[in-house]
This record gives C-alpha cells, sequence and structure tokens, in this order.
C-alpha cells in the first residue's frame, strides 16, 4: 500500500505523539507500505515555523533529515499538480491540502 501523510500525522509519527492512532502507527511503522509526504509539507512547516507557530527543536533541516531518517519518499511539486489543483472544488481554505489531493 502507498500512504500519503499530511504534516500532522508526520510530526506525531515522529514525535511518537499519543495523538496518532495505534492503526495509523502500525500501517507507518510496516515495511510492507511505501510512505510519502509532500514537500507542500516541509513548505508549510517552514512557513509555521518562521512565523513562530511551529516549534522545531532542530528548525527546517532538522525535520527534512526526520523525513529522510523515518524512510519517507518525498514528493515534488510538478507543473501538471498545479493545474490538477486549478481544476479542483475549494472544499476548504488551506492551499497545501489542495496541493495534496492534486
Amino acid at each position: 500500500m502507498r500512504l500519503l501523510v499530511d504534516t500532522h500525522v508526520f510530526l506525531w509519527f515522529i514525535l511518537d505523539d499519543p495523538r496518532i492512532r495505534t492503526n495509523a502507527r502500525s500501517l507507518l511503522v510496516s515495511s510492507e507500505h511505501e510512505r510519502f509526504v509532500s514537500i507542500a509539507y516541509a513548505w508549510e512547516v517552514a512557513i509555521k515555523h518562521g512565523l513562530g507557530k511551529l516549534q522545531l527543536a532542530d528548525g527546517l533541516p532538522g525535520f527534512l533529515r526526520d523525513i529522510e531518517q523515518a524512510n519517507f519518499a518525498v514528493l515534488d511539486i510538478a507543473p501538471e499538480h498545479l493545474i490538477e489543483l486549478s481544476t479542483l472544488p475549494l472544499h476548504h481554505r488551506d492551499p497545501f491540502d489542495g496541493m495534496l489531493t492534486a
């Protein structure tokens, strides 16, 4: 199975936060699944960290290392994703979640 996780789930996963559900954690630790985060999440984290809304002990470089050390693949944003995003209905105002959907 291919798993694409959002920012909160990834942060909860690497921090061993109890807010992540047991079944989600079991999926994420299984070597049977491919695990991904979007580069849009790193962008979101960089913005929130820069605004002081998210504290990162080792800053953005540490967050990027955490992705690598947890063996998650990073999905890039390509022009075709932007085209797809422009065709989607606005279900909410979070541009990062919209990019994930695209």
